[in-house]
């Protein structure tokens, strides 16, 4: 028996895992009829994260997903991943859920084992997310009901998505604490205000669509070049400009996207669903929001410098330069 982690902790209320493991295991019975075999990982950043091995040789991943949930809005977003997943689009297939079991939110999705992790700063990778987020966006606008049906089931997506708010939204983990600004930070409140503000005014020059709320390189795996799976889901709609934008300044992950980089994001986007010179201004301001986001993220775990390439150095040296994204 190991010692759980804060995740597990804030979920399940047990320090160590037996008690945890325990649990799943009698979820596995109850919900998808086979015992469990073995927990083959334990992941999870916002929700417990599980890939299980079952005794019919199923390979599943189960999810407790951290409150408060509403289970509407993971219902529907459930419902855009069956849709995908029936188009051939490379997604898991939900199993069951989204149910409330002993008072937590449960999910099971079939574990996607394909691909492998790469480099998103590689042209053809970068390139190739670019075309499956476009590729999403068109398949879920033929959801059944339409993109306004399914829209409005959904919630309003995670912190990073809530940039009317301003400058900060409440933190999507407790461990982010944005209610004030070191001194010498302030500039960073200002950047947010001013994306924000660009982003409201352009926005609607884009059609309203429904994709990926954390389009980035990991929650990804490629083979060939090519988006094979896809992780993490949580559907949310926008404007399509500001879903392209978000995914272009945070795609890296942990790292900052150049200027350069963004530009080249959008232009690949560009090239698979044509962006109007409006919506490429929006997405440009969506993608500084991004990046200001990120920036505040760092800044509130912030012990000495910033890393190199983090948003937080991108932003300190450079932060002009995204500026002049506008095509």
């Amino acid at each position: 028996m190991s010692s759980a982690s804060g995740l597990e902790r804030a979920i399940f209320g047990y320090s160590d895992t037996g008690p945890i493991d325990d649990w799943i295991a009698g979820v596995v019975v109850d919900r998808l009829g086979s015992s469990l075999d073995r927990i083959v990982f334990r992941a999870g950043r916002v929700d417990a994260v599980y890939g299980l091995a079952l005794s019919d040789a199923r390979a599943v991943v189960l999810k407790v997903h951290r409150p408060p949930v509403k289970l509407a809005h993971l219902a529907a977003t459930v419902a855009g991943l069956r849709h995908l997943n029936a188009r051939g689009y490379p997604c898991p297939e939900p199993l069951d859920g989204p149910v409330l079991i002993d008072g937590r939110t449960v999910t099971v999705e079939s574990l996607l084992a394909d691909g492998t992790v790469e480099d998103a700063r590689r042209p053809p990778i970068r390139q190739a997310m670019a075309v499956s987020l476009a590729e999403q966006v068109e398949l879920l606008a033929e959801v059944p009901g339409g993109t306004g049906a399914l829209a409005s089931r959904l919630g309003p997506g995670p912190a990073w998505t809530r940039y009317a708010g301003g400058p900060w939204p409440e933190p999507h983990d407790p461990v982010f604490d944005f209610s004030t600004s070191p001194a010498g930070w302030e500039w960073l409140d200002d950047y947010a205000r001013e994306a924000t503000a660009d982003l409201v005014r352009l926005r609607g020059t884009s059609e309203r669509v429904i994709g990926h709320a954390d389009w980035y390189a990991g929650n990804l795996r490629f083979a060939d070049d090519r988006v094979v799976a896809a992780f993490d889901w949580q559907l949310f709609a926008e404007h399509e400009a500001v879903i392209v934008g978000l995914s272009a300044g945070g795609y890296l992950g942990a790292e900052a996207p150049s200027p350069a980089d963004v530009a080249h994001y959008l232009a690949d986007y560009h090239c698979a669903r044509s962006l109007s010179d409006e919506g490429w201004c929006a997405a440009a301001a969506a993608a500084r929001w991004m990046l200001a986001f990120n920036a505040r993220c760092g800044l509130a775990l912030l012990d000495g410098t910033p890393a190199p390439d983090s948003p937080l150095h991108r932003l300190s040296t450079a932060r002009s330069d995204y500026r002049l994204l506008n095509r």
